[in-house]
């Protein structure tokens, strides 16, 4: 028997007695492992942080066009609350000025910053 993450294994001994078995244990540390786990994890949280934080609207839309992921810059744009987003409910048609199934929220609002001009 091994528990899996944790470092630790135990096996069945014969001990020569009849119906007496003994369990070998053996203990590892893996702090190492932990701490390495714990850097990655820390490097994929600031990827998302980027991605979610970048200045371009970003989504993913499955073949259906379900929207499964936007970015919190692109909900920003098009006024959808990120707490309350459920993916797959929000269709890319939903999105699109124009679209003969919604009023969309893409070219008939807030399309994100405008750059200053110069007069």
């Amino acid at each position: 028997m091994r528990a899996t993450g944790t470092g630790c294994a135990a096996r069945p001994v014969a001990s020569g007695e009849k119906d007496v078995t003994l369990m070998a244990w053996q203990l590892s540390d893996i702090s190492h492992e932990r701490t390495e786990q714990e850097m990655v994890f820390k490097e994929l949280q600031n990827a998302i942080n980027y991605l979610d934080h970048a200045p371009v609207g970003f989504f993913s839309a499955g073949r259906d066009g379900e929207i499964v992921y936007l970015n919190a810059t692109l909900a920003d744009w098009l006024g959808i609350d990120l707490t309350s987003f459920l993916p797959g409910k929000v269709m890319l048609r939903d999105l699109v000025a124009g679209s003969r199934h919604g009023a969309g929220r893409i070219g008939a609002g807030r399309t994100g910053p405008q750059p200053h001009r110069a007069a």
